[in-house]
């Protein structure tokens, strides 16, 4: 196993973060992206927290987990974070 691995992951979660949430709406200047990024990061390393340190992840199943994170919590129209009403 490469001990490099995790933080490969991790660089590349942050990476395709940052890109799915600006193709969203959220550039790094919006008030919530720091709050939403963070939620993503996490949610997305919870649901990887086994595969990271077991085998090499696939990018398209790290692209599709951050998409479902950040459809949770960014409006999939762009340009801001979901309501509750």
């Amino acid at each position: 196993m490469d001990t490099d691995s995790p933080l490969l992951e991790t660089v590349t979660i942050k990476s395709v973060a940052v890109k799915v949430l600006s193709q969203r709406g959220l550039m790094k200047d919006h008030p919530e992206f720091k709050e939403v990024y963070q939620w993503t990061l996490r949610g997305v390393g919870f649901a990887m927290r086994k595969k990271m340190t077991t085998a090499q992840i696939d990018i398209g199943l790290i692209k599709r987990l951050v998409e479902a994170h950040t459809d949770m919590y960014v409006d999939s129209r762009g340009g801001g974070s979901l309501s509750a009403t």
